[in-house]
Order: C-alpha cells, then sequence, then structure tokens
C-alpha cells in the first residue's frame, strides 16, 4: 500500500483560493473597463431571452429594476465571451434569474450569486463554473472544460454530461451526482456535503476538513481519501483502488466493491493511520483465513475477508499506519439492524425527492 497523502486536498484547496482571487480580480476589471468596448452587457429586462450569436463583452443577466428575474437561454450560435481576453469570467448571473445553456459556447468561466441558477443542457464551458451564496447549478449534458465549484451555501447537481476536471464543494457547498462523468477528483472541503448516486469519477474521492461525503453507487476509479476530521461513508458503488483515513478522518464501509477483491492487486486496499478510524460493517469477517470477532482490528496488516452489510463480498488488504507513533484504528461492527436500515432508506428517499 502506499503510504497515506494529503497531495490532492493541498492542490485542490490552493486552486479554490486561486478561483475565488481570479473572480474578485474579474470583478474589479469588469469594473474599471465600464466604459470600453469591453464593458458588460446587462441583461435585465424581467423577460425570457434567447442568446444565438456573438457577445464578446462580459454578460450580466440579472433582476429587473422592479425585482422580476430575467430568463437566457443560450442556444446554438449562441457565443459568449472574448477568447483570449484577459478576463477570466464571461457570465454573471445574479439575483434570482436563470440562465440555461441550451447548445452554444462560454469561452470563460460563469460564476452564479444571489439565489440565481444556471443549467447546462448541452453545449460547452470552456473554463470554470463556480456556484456561490446561495445559487444553484444543474448540469444534464454537454461539458464543464475545468472544475465545477459550489462555494458558502450554493449547490450543484450532476446528472449528466462531463466535467473535465473537479466537482468540489468549500465551506458550506452542497453537491448532488447522479449521473454523468467527472474526470479529476471529487472534493469536498470545509464544511462541504456530497452525496453520490451514480455516475463515472475517473480519480479520487476527497473529503477534508470536517466535511462529508456518503456514496451510494457509482463507480470510482482511483482512491477514497478522509482526513482532517472529515467523513465518508460508503453504501454500495465500486472502488478502484485505495480507501484511505488519514490525520483524524473517518471513512465507514456498509457496502460496495473494492479493487482488491480476489487480490487481484496487491498494491490496493484498506488503511488508517495516526489518529484516524475506518469502520467496516457487516458479518463472518477473518484476517489471513482466521475468524475475528467484533471490535478493533488488532493486527497492524493482513488480508481481511467477510460480507459487507449490503451482502458484497470483501477480500482486501488492511494496514494500519503509523503516524507519528499512533497507529491507525480499523473497527469491525455488525451489520446495522432493520430499524437502522429502515431509517437510513426514508432518508436516501428523501434525498431523492429532494434532488
Amino acid at each position: 500500500l502506499p503510504l497515506l497523502r494529503v497531495r490532492a486536498v493541498v492542490t485542490v484547496s490552493e486552486r479554490v483560493k486561486m478561483l475565488r482571487t481570479a473572480c474578485a480580480l474579474s470583478l474589479a476589471a469588469i469594473s474599471a473597463v465600464a466604459g470600453s468596448a469591453y464593458a458588460q452587457v446587462f441583461i435585465e429586462d424581467g423577460q425570457s431571452n434567447t442568446i444565438n450569436s456573438r457577445i464578446t463583452n462580459v454578460v450580466v443577466v440579472r433582476d429587473s429594476a422592479g425585482g422580476t428575474p430575467t430568463a437566457a437561454t443560450i442556444v446554438n450560435g449562441g457565443d459568449l465571451g472574448r477568447g483570449g481576453f484577459a478576463f477570466e469570467i464571461s457570465l454573471f448571473v445574479e439575483g434570482t434569474s436563470s440562465v440555461v445553456l441550451d447548445g452554444g459556447r462560454i469561452r470563460r468561466s460563469v460564476v452564479t450569486l444571489g439565489d440565481s441558477l444556471f443549467r447546462i443542457e448541452s453545449g460547452i464551458v470552456n473554463q470554470d463554473v463556480y456556484i456561490d451564496q446561495n445559487s444553484r447549478f444543474i448540469m444534464n449534458g454537454g461539458t464543464a472544460g475545468f472544475d465545477v465549484v459550489a462555494f458558502a451555501t450554493g449547490s450543484s447537481t450532476l446528472n449528466g454530461g462531463t466535467i473535465r476536471n473537479d466537482f468540489a464543494v468549500v465551506e458550506s457547498g452542497r453537491g448532488v451526482i447522479n449521473g454523468g462523468t467527472v474526470e479529476n477528483d471529487v472534493v469536498a472541503l470545509g464544511d462541504g456535503f456530497i452525496e453520490i448516486f451514480d455516475g463515472i469519477l475517473e480519480d479520487d474521492l476527497i473529503a477534508e476538513n470536517r466535511a462529508v461525503i456518503n456514496m451510494f453507487g457509482g463507480s470510482l476509479d482511483d482512491d477514497v481519501e478522509a482526513g482532517d476530521d472529515s467523513i465518508v461513508r460508503l453504501f454500495g458503488g465500486s472502488f478502484g483502488e485505495d480507501v484511505e483515513a488519514f490525520a483524524g478522518g473517518r471513512i465507514e464501509i456498509f457496502g460496495g466493491t473494492f479493487a482488491a477483491n480476489g487480490i487481484q492487486n496487491q498494491d490496493s486496499g484498506i488503511a488508517s493511520g495516526g489518529t484516524s478510524t475506518i469502520v467496516i460493517s457487516g458479518t463472518d469477517f477473518e484476517i489471513d483465513g482466521q475468524a475475528v470477532g467484533f471490535g478493533e482490528i488488532v493486527a497492524t496488516s493482513g488480508v481481511l475477508t467477510g460480507t459487507l452489510s449490503d451482502g458484497s463480498s470483501l477480500n482486501s488488504n488492511i494496514l494500519r499506519v503509523d503516524e507519528q507513533g499512533t497507529l491507525g484504528t480499523i473497527i469491525l461492527v455488525p451489520t446495522p439492524g432493520s430499524a437502522v436500515l429502515l431509517a437510513l432508506g426514508g432518508a436516501l428517499a428523501g434525498i431523492r425527492r429532494r434532488r
């Protein structure tokens, strides 16, 4: 097993800081050139609008002076933002207004503020989508060319289409993945919260700094990582490589299939380091062929077999890693009773109704 690591978390944290800085700088730059050829184009009539041509200026869609929401739909032929210009942002959506990308192209990034909505049905955003304040982003198709990041109390839902880099939530952002493809990491930072029901996740699943991720289905090609008082709960899905808890993180495993099942990959497995904890729920556990009871695992390594709470077979390497003189904890617990499973089912149904 590789050493427990925080490389991806650090990279994402630094990139989020840069995204917010770029957003603030772009806002200041736009204000500074308000009378120039690159000034904003305001769509604020409280009506429904269609954009089907090239607009090189920064577009701002916001409520009318009387507070009526404005709606805009970008269709084939619609092309926002000046290619190669220094501004990082092509589109702002503010207030309670909404924009739908249903064909066409947004050359730079999109920022949503207030209680606004940005939705992608088809077409492409070349760069990032930033969901800030209490705004919402929904992606049913098309392509986001780089990161999708929900800040503050913003929310992001991926139902289809492709995100070519990270799907991230930070601060108190919320995220739901019901389908589609994320070509890099799925990340929750700060008090961020993510639910995953389906979809193709081509890199790591990362929770850091008190974040929570619940995964019920879908496929993950690389690692699950939880650190710094975060929690990851795995109820189902498939996992391509390591499951790692580090720096006080916690991972709870109730179901799913793991890369090392059948010990096809000796370099993959389940690892806990230092003050971190991994809890595995199921029955009939054995380590290296010897039956073990419920409770903390004493062995520092071995091959753990058993049946997880969802009925999946487990056959995985395990490792308790020494971090600054403290070995990580791995705990085996019985399958939850029917009352707990019913409560979980009710919560899941509520989540699905809110999607």
